[in-house]
């Protein structure tokens, strides 16, 4: 028959019709539905403990204490472009968007302050300085309005945590898998997720609130780490995308590294530690030898 298909139907002596169709479609869908159900994930703990509040804060330190990247992927909303970067602790990061071979973004952030030149569509293009912190300036390069030192953190391989971060709650999360620290600071509070690897515990995710009188507010940002791999003998996350939530269709970033170099020469290691307190290797890339830290 043309113009569609009828649902089944089905006779008895007595006149009695029932349609089989609607019914059996109905429990097919009550069964799929059961099966989409999100399925609680038990808690994996290395040794069946769960870890201290310490071990997940040594989980967040960054694996470096400077790096440069002389080539990475940035996907910046519809902009797609190449990011070059050099990043020191405590809050030192100087960054290039460059889209077909035109420079686009530029943006030095350190202790006294921030410069940035600006050429895409986000703000009105021009030179713009000013002094530390220098968030806007942050956002202006990766889409989220993170403080320098947040940003150097995530840079270089670990959380990017607020300065005066507390923790006040920890527990296994059953959705994602993984184990949840909450931090506190005066004004804002972030989560911060751990998954087990190899014996210790990987920071995978960050989502950090607004925070007012009456507690939690605003989802300000997210930033999640994955595909993990080797650059010079350290292990740091090959993909970071960092999203922000407080604006309507605020473009998210997503960076992608391609050349690594973890132990510029410029590099001052004394001016923080990492997980560790030692360099590495490089893969790719000539570093930036005349940067000795007074051009940040």
């Amino acid at each position: 028959m043309g113009g569609g298909t009828l649902p089944a139907v089905a006779s008895r002596p007595g006149g009695f019709t029932r349609i089989v169709g609607p019914v059996l479609l109905a429990l097919a869908c009550a069964g799929v539905a059961t099966g989409c159900r999100h399925q609680p994930i038990a808690p994996s703990y290395p040794g069946g403990v769960a870890p201290a509040v310490s071990e997940l804060l040594r989980a967040a330190e960054p694996e470096l204490a400077a790096v440069a990247v002389p080539r990475a992927k940035i996907r910046l909303g519809a902009h797609r472009g190449t990011l070059a970067y050099l990043a020191e602790l405590p809050g030192r990061v100087r960054g290039s968007v460059t889209i077909a071979g035109n420079e686009l973004v530029s943006l030095s952030v350190h202790e006294r302050g921030y410069q940035l030149v600006y050429k895409l569509d986000g703000l009105p293009q021009g030179y713009y300085e000013g002094p530390a912190p220098g968030d806007c300036a942050v956002a202006a390069l990766v889409g989220v309005a993170l403080t320098p030192r947040m940003l150097a953190r995530l840079l270089l391989g670990g959380a990017p945590v607020p300065e005066d971060g507390r923790p006040v709650d920890q527990a296994w999360d059953p959705k994602l898998g993984a184990e949840r620290l909450t931090l506190r600071g005066a004004t804002v509070e972030q989560d911060l997720w751990f998954r087990a690897v190899g014996g210790g515990w990987r920071f995978v995710r960050a989502a950090t609130w607004a925070r007012g009188p009456s507690g939690r507010g605003e989802l300000l940002w997210s930033v999640e780490p994955s595909d993990w791999g080797r650059f010079g003998g350290r292990e740091l996350a090959r993909e970071l995308r960092l999203e922000r939530h407080d604006l309507r269709r605020a473009p998210a970033a997503r960076i992608t590294l391609q050349e690594v170099e973890t132990a510029p020469p410029w590099a001052e290691p004394e001016r923080g530690p990492s997980k560790d307190g030692e360099g590495g290797g490089a893969t790719g890339g000539d570093g930036d030898p005349e940067d000795t830290g007074a051009g940040w």
